[in-house]
């Protein structure tokens, strides 16, 4: 078979999922559509609604680009289908992206019901979750190993992975910057459509927040900052949001703004175009698209 006529075959979660890495990958099977046949496959859902922990799992803004949904992670039913799904395309290679533990089982299932030479890569964002749980280890070597080459976007995540499987096949690929683009509008403008102060220093901590992103730590340190500053924090907290409520009610100024949503796409660009500096004090990171 030609590279030509190989079909490839690309898992991962798209739109309308919101979030980071569904932008990522929809940006990744854009490229990828450019070079080869590739069809796409996201989840019926990732998680069940009472466990997530943000307002919904889906952006109703997203493109309407529509993908065939396959599995939900909480359906073991669904990885019987979703493999045998996978099967009938006789793919020569699948992509899958990987970034929590739990879906290991899901994803080694897959592996043993496609055809002998697919060949089987994963992009890995997060090999150890932020969020640490006992069974990440043994689930990460089962992972590893039913795969044959991976693609990392940071230096950390390629170590982590060599020290579970020392003779994985990595590639290293920075994780590009695309989130937004800070010079459709001016400064001015973006202070005024978010309702800033047009003189203060502004601060910007932008993203998901949940506590290994550090906002608590970057409040505490904003405490310190004179009024001439001004910080301003967008992101949906995933869990409870009363700490970072409390620690706001004790800074001297009145000087932060506080939005807490889901930022959808076309708002982006004002948040980054009004920030003097876009503070991210990670307490654990690996890569960003910021």
């Amino acid at each position: 078979m030609s590279r030509s006529q190989q079909k490839w075959l690309f898992f991962s979660v798209l739109p309308p999922f919101r979030g980071g890495i569904s932008k990522f990958s929809f940006k990744t099977l854009e490229a990828l559509a450019k070079l080869r046949e590739v069809k796409a496959f996201t989840f019926k859902k990732q998680y069940p609604d009472f466990l997530f922990p943000g307002s919904t799992q889906f952006d109703e803004q997203a493109s309407k680009t529509t993908y065939e949904r396959v599995v939900s992670t909480f359906n073991p039913l669904t990885y019987v289908s979703s493999a045998l799904r996978f099967r009938r395309e006789q793919p020569s290679v699948l992509i899958t992206s990987y970034w929590m533990t739990f879906m290991a089982p899901m994803m080694v299932f897959w592996t043993y019901l496609l055809p002998r030479r697919t060949k089987k890569i994963a992009i890995i964002h997060n090999l150890n979750p932020h969020e640490k749980r006992f069974f990440d280890r043994w689930f990460n070597r089962l992972f590893l190993n039913a795969y044959d080459s991976f693609v990392v976007l940071s230096a950390a995540v390629q170590k982590e992975v060599l020290e579970l499987k020392p003779s994985a096949h990595i590639a290293l690929i920075a994780h590009p910057p695309y989130e937004g683009n800070a010079n459709s509008i001016s400064k001015e403008d973006a202070r005024l459509h978010l309702g800033l102060n047009p003189d203060k220093k502004t601060l910007l901590f932008f993203g998901l927040i949940r506590p290994y992103k550090g906002l608590l730590e970057l409040i505490n340190a904003f405490a310190h900052l004179d009024d001439t500053y001004q910080l301003i924090i967008a992101g949906e907290v995933y869990g409870d949001d009363q700490s970072y409520h409390a620690a706001l009610g004790q800074l001297p100024f009145a000087n932060w703004v506080f939005h807490n949503r889901y930022i959808a796409e076309a708002e982006v660009d004002s948040y980054f175009a009004a920030a003097d500096l876009v503070v991210l004090p990670y307490l654990s990171a690996t890569q960003s698209g910021f």
